[in-house]
């Protein structure tokens, strides 16, 4: 590649093959999501066991992600109970989800279930009629 410098005077740009494009983009590796998201399991678990913990009721978005990777409609299930997880101190955690969204879950975890919920500012009279489900 030649760059012009003034009248009659040019300079060489080496070529570098290893950098491709200005931030080195496709070079670096890439996040590795499915090891993420096993790390942050093992971890957890490994925490509930030393504190003797046997499973831990998640329903809180932001854990949720944390412990699974599972993100489904954060905004709105931040207000709604829409999905939960159960999490073992051993072996694979039980994810509740909303019915329509669980295809995100199942990708992966085996054990996905729908996901039972309600809105308390319309339904809170229903509360021990929908604890049965």
């Amino acid at each position: 590649m030649q760059i012009e410098r003034g009248i009659g005077r040019q300079a060489t740009v080496p070529r570098d093959r290893r950098t491709l494009g200005q931030t080195n983009t496709l070079l670096e590796r890439g996040v590795d999501l499915e090891r993420l998201r096993g790390d942050r399991l093992r971890k957890v678990q490994a925490e509930m066991r030393a504190r003797e913990v046997g499973a831990l009721l998640l329903t809180d978005p932001i854990n949720i992600r944390y412990v699974t990777g599972v993100s489904v409609m954060p905004l709105w299930s931040a207000t709604n109970l829409a999905h939960y997880v159960l999490v073992p101190a051993e072996g694979s955690p039980v994810v509740f989800e909303y019915s329509r969204a669980k295809f995100r879950a199942e990708e992966f975890f085996s054990d996905v279930r729908n996901a039972h919920y309600w809105q308390a500012r319309f339904a809170e009279g229903m509360a021990g009629e929908r604890s049965g489900e």
